[in-house]
């Protein structure tokens, strides 16, 4: 594992997500805590399909999922466009996402980031 992947978690580990358009919760952040919102929004990709014709891969990527994980632990994944929430103590974390696919391809693409929560 890379020093920047020690953000995520262990690379074995699978969720299943399951997206429910009906629910839109509207979460009061505990006290003392920071209330962060995660949203995958897979946008447009333009060389996603002469990458995914060039890699001989599926270049249709509106059901991805996406884990999330925090500080060396993965914590949620969504799937699609979507979203989920969660509360972490305040102070600075280091983030991971990574693409969760049967293709090595695609699960080798990680992304980084550092985030300051405050209550």
């Amino acid at each position: 594992m890379l020093a920047s992947q020690s953000a995520c978690g262990s690379a074995n580990v699978v969720f299943d997500v399951k997206v429910d358009t009906a629910q839109h919760p509207s979460p009061e952040a505990e006290t003392d805590k920071a209330l962060v919102y995660i949203i995958e929004d897979l946008g447009q990709c333009p060389d996603c399909y002469a990458q995914a014709s060039l890699l001989n891969v599926v270049s249709d990527v509106s059901g991805a999922v996406i884990k999330f994980g925090a500080d060396g632990s993965w914590v949620r994944a969504s799937k699609g466009d979507s979203y989920f929430f969660l509360t972490m103590a305040p102070g600075e974390h280091h983030i991971c996402a990574n693409w969760q696919s049967s293709l090595e391809e695609r699960s080798r693409a990680y992304a980084f980031t550092d985030l300051t929560a405050e209550p």
